[in-house]
């Protein structure tokens, strides 16, 4: 162990617990400031009480650890996930996206003069649930989150295809017909 090791983990990310706010922090005893440290952090805490978990959540996952030895990890089928998304909407004429590293949403990239809130309107209309870029000010994106099962993103991302086809066809159209 190092001298200067604090370590910080959330149950949040690494057992898939979104909206927890559970996890833990461990401070090396000799770290330099190591008491301070972990005073501003249990009074930051006390101040910030709404990130407190309830108890009845930190009983449970004890009570997990306890019957399995371990707490739950779904990285290796958020890996799979986000790869065979990444990969279909690679697929999509006109969309580019960068493979995310570590997390499990996807921000393609839409073709010019596609509005990302109309867009997922339309997908909306279609079943399919997308933020808009611009609510993350990435206009001109849409934010995709890799969790349904694999037949279920290729399903949604059948439809993304379906839509931004019509989308560029319509804009096209209109580009002709105004020239």
């Amino acid at each position: 162990v190092y001298d200067k090791t604090i370590l910080i983990s959330s149950f949040s990310k690494d057992i898939s617990l979104a909206g927890e706010r559970l996890g833990y922090v461990v401070v090396n005893p000799s770290a330099t400031h190591s008491k301070s440290l972990c005073t501003w952090i249990s009074n930051n805490n006390d101040r910030l009480g709404n990130l407190s978990p309830p108890s009845l959540i930190q009983h449970v996952l004890v009570d997990v650890y306890k019957k399995y030895g371990g707490l739950p990890n779904q990285s290796d089928t958020y890996e799979v996930k986000v790869n065979h998304m990444h990969k279909k909407l690679l697929s999509i004429s006109g969309l580019t996206c960068t493979k995310p590293a570590g997390t499990f949403y996807l921000l393609p990239r839409l073709p010019d003069g596609i509005d990302d809130q109309a867009f997922a309107d339309k997908l909306a209309h279609r079943g399919v649930l997308v933020v808009p870029g611009s609510a993350f000010g990435a206009p001109g994106h849409i934010r995709l989150a890799a969790l349904p099962s694999l037949g279920e993103i290729d399903s949604a991302c059948d439809v993304i295809e379906s839509v931004l086809k019509s989308e560029v066809e319509a804009k096209e159209n209109f580009e002709i017909a105004t020239r």
